[in-house]
């Protein structure tokens, strides 16, 4: 087992959040001196969790992450550049990830997964620090710190979950050396481990006197007690309801237990970090709105009551001979009725209507679109970067409530704040049947935080009973536009990296995925062990480190 290397949980040191360079592929585990020498004073402790935060961070929102695939596979927004795996994930078909580790867009879905285990590890030693008695100067910041070591690992379970078909459940108690890779989908079991950490972290945060550190999350100097407790309870209801990977998993969410922590999450405030034009950006806000990179997708626009027309024309229309017209020939003669979406050559504060579509038309018309996403802003990679919201928080009381048969008029007034105060839409009564509820519900999850955190759009559509307004194809037998178009993944493998190491299948998701390949044969095959080795010293070089926003532009360029 310890040969066999589980590279990013078993040897990774601490100090890897910020240094890493090329590695023997086969070495002794040195993760428990390392960790007590890079932990030595109070003020390393502090330090490291700040980094752990940020590697967090950059393994959701990050580049390279999955956030522009998982926002376009989801019909947020459409975009056929080939860059971030978009074209290759978002076409149609849909066809199956290439999990090789020689595909060019293998980091994708393999620097998340570094990203999370090296800021799990970063949660693990503190923790196991402060068991053995360490203390941060006070029992004040002890305990602020334990709750935020705590909170650091409920986070990265949670994204684990969502993300990943399976993965290695690592705490503070684990022991490392007994290790076994998950043969089989563990991410219910990666949700439950994420749900008990969050639940202690919330329980913990309400013994904390002293704020969190304003480099945890950058520029937020007011989260105290209350509020961390709060972000915990808002994220384990996520957690909870966006872990089902289809309706029937979705019906058995456990919605009372959603309800209670929803109940107790995010009011009167917005968890959004501040973006710095350095370490601290979001790649879906800074990319997924810019001008000549992305578009707001026409499935989402034809949400509209009144634009509905135009979208069932278009799905009709066979896929190589969609274009916009539908859409720009209706608005001749009429309005969108929800007054977020603008007409021909208007703005509002969601999105902004353009005269063209930037995109390639040998790559599929059915891209284009005429609106394009603008209430993020971030493009100059600063400002709040919104990711777990009071709309989210509101949105999952009111879904638990319909869903639990509770008060279904307190779920219209919740689904309302948006739907009326923003877009100007009828309100709802809570009389409507649970359908019609559910259905403008998704509405308001699609258009309001759709691009918040990465995958919420896309775990939504995999999870939901409803079709919404419009059946793909206009075909009543397919899918409707609130879920998943036939042969989208629902989760990502293990990245296949990872699994050549460990001499295991590699398997993806996705179209008519099954098996890729066999187990490679390393011994008479060295040209696919040449490409394997020079894939892997580019990965480790730059293994835990953050990718600033300097040097992600002297990278980019549509591809």
């Amino acid at each position: 087992m310890m040969k066999q290397r589980l590279r990013w949980i078993l040897a990774v040191p601490v100090l890897t959040a910020f240094l890493w360079g090329c590695a023997d592929l086969s070495v002794e585990n040195l993760n428990e001196p390392d960790a007590q020498r890079v932990l030595a004073t109070p003020e390393d402790v502090k330090n490291i969790l700040a980094g752990g935060f940020l590697t967090w961070w950059q393994g959701n929102q990050g580049y390279p992450g999955m956030g522009p695939a998982l926002i376009t596979m989801a019909d947020q927004t459409t975009s056929s550049w080939g860059n971030f795996a978009m074209q290759d994930m978002s076409s149609e078909p849909r066809v199956a990830l290439n999990n090789n580790s020689t595909y060019r867009y293998a980091s994708t879905h393999l620097d998340p997964w570094k990203r999370l285990y090296s800021a799990l590890s970063i949660a693990n030693d503190v923790l196991k620090r402060l068991n053995e008695g360490l203390v941060i100067n006070n029992q004040a910041e002890t305990q602020m710190v334990r709750t935020a070591a705590k909170l650091l690992q409920g986070l990265c379970l949670s994204s684990l979950s969502l993300l990943y078909d399976r993965a290695f459940i690592v705490d503070e108690n684990t022991d490392l050396a007994s290790l076994e890779f998950p043969e089989n989908s563990n991410y219910e079991e990666v949700a439950t481990a994420a749900v008990a950490a969050l639940t202690e972290a919330a329980e913990l945060a309400q013994s904390m006197t002293v704020p969190f550190p304003a480099n945890y999350f950058n520029g937020l100097d007011d989260l105290d007690g209350g509020k961390v407790a709060q972000l915990a309870h808002t994220m384990i209801a996520r957690t909870l309801m966006l872990s089902a990977r289809t309706p029937g998993e979705n019906a058995q969410t456990n919605w009372n237990a959603v309800l209670t922590h929803a109940e107790r999450g995010i009011s009167g405030w917005d968890f959004a970090p501040e973006g710095d034009d350095d370490q601290w950006w979001d790649l879906i806000k800074s990319y997924m709105q810019r001008p000549g990179w992305a578009q707001a997708d026409l499935e989402l626009i034809g949400m509209d009551p009144n634009l509905v027309p135009a979208l069932r024309e278009w799905l009709a229309t066979p896929l190589q001979n969609r274009r916009p017209d539908p859409f720009v020939n209706l608005l001749q003669n009429t309005s969108p009725a929800d007054a977020r979406i603008p007409g021909i050559g208007g703005q509002t504060a969601y999105f902004v209507y353009e005269s063209s579509s930037p995109f390639r038309s040998e790559r599929g018309t059915y891209h284009f679109s005429r609106w394009r996403h603008i209430r993020e802003g971030h493009l100059d990679f600063l400002g709040p970067m919104r990711y777990a919201t009071e709309t989210e928080n509101d949105l999952m009381i009111a879904e638990a409530l319909i869903r639990t048969g509770g008060n279904n008029e307190r779920a219209a007034q919740l689904i309302n704040k948006t739907r009326v105060n923003n877009g100007g839409l009828p309100a709802l009564t809570g009389n409507e049947s649970d359908r019609e509820l559910l259905e403008a519900l998704m509405y308001e999850r699609r258009i309001e935080i759709g691009w918040t955190a990465a995958g919420i759009g896309f775990c939504d559509r995999r999870r939901f009973d409803y079709p919404g307004p419009a059946h793909y194809d206009n075909d009543p037998s397919k899918p409707g536009i609130f879920q998943h178009k036939p042969g989208t993944l629902r989760h990502f493998p293990v990245p296949g990296a990872e699994l050549e190491v460990l001499q295991k299948p590699i398997y993806t998701f996705g179209g008519a995925a099954g098996e890729m390949k066999k187990t490679p044969d390393w011994n008479n095959n060295r040209e696919l062990l040449t490409k394997w080795v020079n894939a892997l010293r580019e990965h480790l070089n730059t293994f835990g480190r953050p990718v600033s926003v300097r040097e992600f532009l002297s990278m980019v360029d549509t591809q």
